[in-house]
């Protein structure tokens, strides 16, 4: 399906109100409710079952759209935006603190904003509707846990799963949330690894691949990373429908500071891994690698003769719509790179000052960095943003985080 037929189909979903899928993957009841979760509440204090319907007044969005928290430029607010590049329309909503990672729901009904570590909200916009005092809930991480700022739904959209931080055990685990019944968190299971951070679900609807950083971190110190000396960071394949293990892949011994982060998945199968250098930032270290569809583990050379020009960190990794090309940034660099997921090769390399967001825009990228501006790299037509609308984008008094989303 292609970019022009996916967005048709979720505008004729989101106009008639049916499912984007028939079949649920994880059967209704599966999970018995976490005694320790709390159902969703909206601003005004209702709860989460009692918001707006599903019809709404609002008109389905016409054009794609992006999503990203920021902060202002003294950090004393907070909140996420939803822009519109081909007009330039931005709205947005306020956050209580920092979010990371922005992630819409599988109907492009909903837009989700995860919490910074050490966070503890999970905020869930309803863009359709009628009322903007109820479009807003925020969920509360169970007891003694905390998110890590990423999620995934299930392919139906019925279960959420949240990247979470057991931090009085030093235990990764995935929350998992019922998007059906107030997002009640029904269940949780280990990770399988310390500090998970990112999370994806492959292509077969039913593996998680879990991005486990090895970074032992505690509330009580804030962000201070407690395990250095003996952290392990790997990547994990579990299986959503029981949480049992599948598969690890650990970083060899020699890059034993080296932290995986961030994932994404392209279109023809391959999952690329972003990371960040605990140790010294000049040295050359694979900052970037890739599982390949035949189980194949590869870290790339190309990004670690880059690694001492990016200060040994990526800040987010985007997959184009087709083809193998990734983008990656680094906001401590201020690089762009651009890459041949089957080659591991370095193909493009862009400047842009404290860069962090990005995902696929057409067969281009869009970016959003930290001075609030948002930059397109043009794909191979020369295809481009209106000048205008994305002058309109640029917010001076913000600094946008780490994640730009889209859509479709």
């Amino acid at each position: 399906m292609t970019a022009t037929d996916r967005r048709a189909f979720l505008q004729r979903t989101l106009a008639t109100g049916s499912s984007l899928f028939a079949t649920t993957l994880l059967p209704h009841g599966a999970f018995a409710t976490d005694t320790r979760a709390t159902a969703g509440t909206l601003a005004d204090g209702t709860s989460a079952s009692e918001r707006t319907p599903a019809s709404s007044s609002r008109s389905p969005a016409t054009e794609p759209a992006f999503a990203a928290a920021w902060q202002n430029r003294d950090g004393s607010d907070w909140g996420v935006s939803l822009v519109c590049p081909d007009s330039g329309d931005t709205r947005s909503w306020p956050l209580g603190a920092r979010g990371h990672d922005c992630l819409f729901s599988p109907d492009g009904r909903r837009l989700l904003v995860f919490a910074r570590r050490p966070g503890r909200f999970l905020s869930i916009i309803d863009l359709h509707a009628r009322d903007d005092d109820r479009t807003q809930l925020t969920i509360d991480a169970a007891d003694e846990r905390h998110f890590y700022g990423h999620g995934c739904f299930s392919a139906d959209g019925r279960w959420l799963f949240a990247t979470e931080n057991d931090y009085d055990n030093a235990r990764g685990v995935i929350g998992v949330y019922d998007a059906h019944n107030d997002w009640q968190r029904v269940r949780e299971f280990p990770s399988h690894g310390v500090g998970p951070h990112d999370i994806a679900l492959a292509g077969d609807g039913h593996t998680l691949l879990v991005a486990n950083g090895g970074i032992e971190t505690h509330p009580d110190h804030r962000r201070e990373k407690l395990n250095l000396a003996d952290m392990r960071s790997m990547l994990t394949l579990v299986d959503a429908r029981d949480g049992k293990l599948i598969r690890q892949y650990p970083l060899p011994d020699e890059l034993q500071r080296l932290s995986l982060r961030h994932l994404a998945m392209t279109a023809d199968g391959h999952t690329v891994f972003g990371c960040q250098f605990e140790g010294d930032t000049t040295f050359e270290v694979p900052l970037i690698g890739c599982l390949e569809r035949n189980g194949a583990f590869t870290l790339w050379q190309d990004s670690a003769d880059l690694a001492p020009r990016m200060n040994g960190y990526v800040s987010s990794v985007a997959a184009a719509g087709t083809g193998n090309h990734v983008a990656a940034t680094s906001s401590r660099g201020g690089i762009v790179g651009i890459w041949d997921a089957t080659s591991g090769k370095l193909v493009d390399m862009r400047h842009i000052t404290d860069v962090s967001g990005v995902d696929r825009w057409h067969d281009g990228w869009l970016t959003s960095d930290g001075n609030g501006g948002m930059n397109e790299i043009p794909d191979k037509s020369g295809m481009t943003i209106d000048t205008d609308a994305l002058k309109s984008m640029q917010q001076q008094d913000r600094r946008w985080d780490n994640h730009l989303v889209s859509m479709l």
